[in-house]
């Protein structure tokens, strides 16, 4: 835990220079090849070191039983791409991120000036290297459904707790430029809810009609109508996405989805309770696509039914915990809300539970959030 808390600062900028990078051609090309994993070494390392105070966290308990189970998953189903190491290096990263930012921020009181610019600071980079390998990626042809959007996009949660006004909706604009590029379907659906509900927290929530909130208003619809002029094209393409939805099943996700049930079923009793390990949907050759596009489905398969438990754990204690801050009126309560949609519509269409990457901006952002709730609760 010393550790930990002595180089916190290194540590949350290393954290973010990766995630920043992850997405880009720059780490595959010379030296910088081998960066993410010894960032993942370095997490992980510090994750362990961090485990016994994790555990005393919110979701603490249930993280530490899943990620356990996890690293015996590791060790007994290694994954076909990367063998039993960095099978364990990317299936417990989301756990060792959780542990290391419950212990940070519960080392003393966040300075809450310093976390709002580290926010903004991260977000506008995650957008930056967003744009640069969407273009990278792209040159030549018409992106459909860039994944590297979710970058930015796990941010609104912590956007949300960005004290001041016009500085939190200026970087959820810049959100904004990136889900309308991204042409996802999913991201657009977490942007929206996540913004309506961010927007009804800060202008109408308990509150009377100001004239700072009209003003802020007019300038929410102008930049809405300034991104809409200079994305028009892009704006129109979403709207045919989502008119394409029944007739494309989602991406092909109705076959994906009665693919992966048809060979869970299939497989024997072992498989069904323990799983097939990190990653085994795509290690399967019979696959119709490099994941379940359903982290249930995802979890259910890899980890098994003991795995589903854990999962569906820990959904279940957020939705707890989502309802007693809004129960007890905290300031933390649409924040940590808006972090409940992102991770369920990730959960249901998408997946976060494969990659060590945009998972640990939620877990990270659920264990600021406990620490800042205790604070609240208790101030001395």
């Amino acid at each position: 835990m010393k550790l930990v808390t002595t180089f916190r600062k290194s540590l949350i900028t290393l954290f973010i220079i990766y995630l920043a990078l992850a997405s880009t051609p720059i780490v595959q090309a010379g030296t910088m090849r081998f960066f993410p994993t010894l960032c993942l070494l370095v997490i992980a390392f510090c994750g362990i070191c961090s485990f016994a105070t994790g555990k005393k966290a919110q979701i603490g308990t249930i993280v530490a039983s899943f990620s356990v189970y996890i690293v015996l998953c590791a060790v007994l189903h290694p994954s076909t791409d990367g063998g039993m190491l960095m099978t364990f290096l990317k299936s417990t990263y989301w756990c060792w991120v959780y542990f290391i930012a419950y212990t940070i921020f519960s080392y003393k009181n966040v300075d809450e000036k310093h976390l709002n610019n580290v926010i903004l600071v991260a977000t506008t980079l995650f957008a930056l290297s967003f744009s640069y390998s969407h273009i990278s990626r792209t040159a030549g042809f018409d992106p459909i459904g860039d994944n590297t959007v979710f970058y930015p996009l796990l941010m609104l949660p912590w956007i949300a707790c960005v004290s001041n006004t016009a500085k939190r909706w200026i970087t959820v604009a810049i959100v904004a430029l990136c889900a309308i590029t991204a042409l996802k379907r999913s991201g657009i659906i977490i942007f929206f809810i996540s913004v309506l509900l961010l927007y009804y927290n800060n202008f109408m929530y308990k509150k009377r009609l100001t004239a700072r909130a009209i003003i802020t208003t007019f300038c929410i619809l102008i930049g809405a109508l300034v991104i809409y002029h200079y994305k028009a094209d892009f704006v129109s393409d979403i709207h045919q996405r989502f008119s394409m939805i029944e007739e494309d099943g989602g991406s092909g996700r109705e076959n994906i989805y009665k693919d992966v049930i048809d060979r869970y079923v299939s497989g024997d009793l072992a498989q069904q309770v323990f799983g097939q390990g990190f990653d085994s949907v795509r290690g399967d050759d019979r696959t119709m696509s490099l994941s379940a596009h359903n982290d249930f489905l995802e979890v259910m398969y890899d980890f098994g039914l003991v795995g589903l438990f854990f999962y569906v754990l820990i959904h279940l204690s957020l939705i707890k915990w989502t309802i007693r801050l809004f129960r007890n009126g905290s300031q933390l309560a649409f924040p940590v809300l808006i972090s409940y949609v992102c991770f369920f519509v990730m959960s249901m269409v998408s997946h976060l539970i494969l990659y060590p990457t945009y998972f640990s901006l939620l877990t990270a952002f659920w264990a600021y959030a406990e620490c800042k709730d205790r604070v609240l609760q208790c101030p001395s």
